[in-house]
């Protein structure tokens, strides 16, 4: 019982260092996904382009 007593605030702060890794893991995510969304939008567009310009749509036919 006084052993249980003893450990638990080492459990408890143990707990709360856990969570507050877990938080700014997910937050480091979460800024990360909106400073490299542009980026990757940018790079989007620039394959698509690059793709466009190689061949005609097959579909092309169609807009005539």
């Amino acid at each position: 019982m006084i052993k249980t007593l003893l450990l638990t605030p080492f459990i408890v702060a143990l707990g709360i260092l856990f969570l507050c890794w877990f938080a700014v893991a997910i937050c480091s995510i979460v800024v990360l996904a909106f400073v490299l969304s542009p980026v990757f939008y940018l790079l989007d567009q620039s394959f698509n382009a690059f793709a466009s310009m190689e061949r005609p749509s097959k579909y092309a036919h169609y807009d005539q």
